[in-house]
């Protein structure tokens, strides 16, 4: 888990021109960057500003310029960056829960790491920027601009609104595993649905919605989906996953011949579902 230090407390009102200063210290602040600080807070103009470490919680920056500065590690819990400027900007590792980012400009910047959890991102430019291991959960995405954003590994859960076409089938099989995993079926199909719509031969995505139609009763659907699975594995050449396939379709046709008793080969699928995450790698 990420660890922040935070060099500098900085609780401020731009309405009032008052700056209130808590300091807890590992080593002394530059001067520099306080200063930094007090020419963000008073003006909004800070391109290029050495600001890693800060803590600007609450704090009001609407159409801030913060082009190519270095915010990385910085507390904007809850900040307003209501159409500020942070292309270029490092933001890695930053707090940015529940940030108001709507319309802000974030082309090629440094997201990675960052927490976003419920951040509102709508109609913000995140062309090109990197989130990697970002944490997007429950974040609001509707209209923003992901055109060549580096998503890999980053936390989607709940994400609102995410603009078609940003998702690789591999991140909707995520979420589907995800859901599946907390027991919501309905929902992991249409993600497994969304990876198959991408990619119709996303064997992986046949095989785990299969899962998820057997936990809804859909018999007919489950067999089908993992006999397509089957094909596709072979025809990948993945033994494995042709395997895992067979055994599920396997102990599906004896559980039709015991007359649909369910014990030992509903024991066998919750087994192997956390199997299913293999298939990403």
């Amino acid at each position: 888990m990420m660890k922040l230090k935070i060099s500098t407390v900085i609780t401020s009102s731009i309405l009032t021109g008052t700056l209130a200063i808590a300091s807890s210290l590992s080593t002394p602040a530059a001067a520099e960057n306080f200063e930094h600080l007090r020419q963000l807070l008073s003006t909004k103009e800070c391109p290029e500003c050495e600001l890693s470490n800060a803590g600007l919680r609450l704090a009001n920056l609407v159409r801030a310029n913060l082009s190519s500065a270095n915010l990385s590690q910085a507390n904007l819990d809850q900040a307003n960056l209501n159409s500020a400027d942070l292309s270029g900007a490092d933001l890695s590792g930053a707090i940015l829960y529940r940030a108001n980012l709507s319309g802000a400009n974030l082309r090629g910047a440094n997201l990675s790491g960052a927490n976003l959890t419920g951040a509102y991102l709508a109609n913000a430019d995140l062309t090109g920027a990197n989130l990697g291991f970002a944490n997007l959960n429950g974040a609001v995405l509707a209209n923003a601009i992901l055109n060549g954003a580096f998503l890999d590994n980053a936390m989607l859960q709940g994400a609102i609104s995410i603009p078609t076409g940003t998702l690789k089938p591999q991140d909707y099989y995520k979420l589907a595993y995800a859901d599946a995993r907390a027991g919501h079926h309905r929902s992991a199909i249409v993600k497994y649905n969304q990876a198959l719509q991408i990619d119709p031969n996303f064997a992986a995505a046949y095989l785990g919605r299969g899962v998820s139609r057997l936990q809804l009763g859909d018999d007919e659907g489950t067999m089908g989906d993992w006999q397509k699975a089957e094909e596709l594995f072979k025809l990948q050449g993945n033994g494995g996953g042709a395997q895992l396939s067979q055994e599920f379709i396997k102990a599906m046709e004896e559980r039709k011949r015991a007359g649909r008793r369910r014990g030992g080969f509903q024991n066998l699928v919750q087994s192997v579902v956390p199997l299913l995450f293999q298939f990403l790698f």
